[in-house]
């Protein structure tokens, strides 16, 4: 019984940790894209990939939220995608923030 009680808590463990390396491993691959993509410094990429997370966090909330009212839906996407625009226009020069219009297209 111990046998079995340890194996299942060794194999939800190593569950979770894989699962947390492959997250891991697609924020490091979105922040190397950036850096890349729009030839931003390690530190504008942390904000960046960030903002680009907290950004489709915020959208599937909406679009879950919202489903049962397209209009109200709309109007919550667009204010989101205003702020996140206005945030970004900051940080980055035009031909910058067009490529990182284009990653965000890609997400």
């Amino acid at each position: 019984m111990k046998f079995i009680i340890t194996s299942l808590v060794l194999l939800i463990t190593v569950a979770f940790s894989t699962q947390a390396l492959a997250q891991d491993s697609a924020e490091q691959a979105l922040k190397r894209e950036i850096m890349t993509e729009l030839a931003v410094n390690e530190a504008q990429a942390d904000t960046l990939s960030a903002l680009l997370l907290k950004y489709k966090e915020d959208k599937s909330e909406i679009t879950e939220e919202y489903k049962a009212d397209p209009k109200l839906r709309g109007e919550k996407m667009k204010a989101l995608n205003e702020q996140m625009n206005s945030k970004v226009r900051g940080m980055l020069n035009e031909q910058q923030f067009k490529k990182f219009m284009m990653l965000l297209l890609k997400q």
